[in-house]
């Protein structure tokens, strides 16, 4: 979304990304992932997900896996770009992978990262998610006092 308003001449202040890796560490971990029973736990949770998909009726945990798949496949197919702007990333401290999340190789500019409780689910509910908003709180009021 930011490079999309970069190349409109727009710029946001701050990109944050919540516990959200890098393409490329994304690919990785992806692949890292894989054995015979993911794959067929992916085949029959996407042949089950396909009805309810068109009859535009959904059933949580199929319909969370096949929105998962779209965007795994939305991820292999993108090309990340270096990103010029200022990015604060918080990381779940219960989460795999390093803490800038693979994001220092697309950032032209120093990252802000901060390591938050919980995983990557239990970060934004209670009660992890009162840790939050003190972050958010004080970079904003830091954006405020320097524009």
């Amino acid at each position: 979304m930011v490079q999309q308003l970069q190349a409109l001449n727009r710029r946001a202040q701050l990109l944050v990304l919540i516990d959200a890796y890098a393409p490329d560490l994304h690919i990785q971990a992806l692949d890292s992932d894989h054995d015979w029973r993911s794959v067929l736990k992916h085949g029959l949770m996407l042949k089950a997900a396909k009805p309810f998909i068109r009859m535009d009726r959904r059933m949580p945990t199929i319909h969370h896996h096949h929105i998962i798949h779209v965007y795994d496949k939305a991820i292999r197919m993108y090309k990340a770009k270096p990103y010029e702007g200022a990015m604060m990333i918080l990381k779940a401290m219960d989460a795999w992978g390093p803490d800038d999340l693979g994001w220092s190789t697309l950032s032209r500019q120093l990252l802000d990262i901060r390591r938050v409780p919980g995983d990557h689910y239990s970060m934004i509910k209670e009660p992890h998610v009162a840790e939050l908003a003190p972050v958010f709180e004080e970079r904003l009021a830091r954006i405020a006092t320097t524009s």
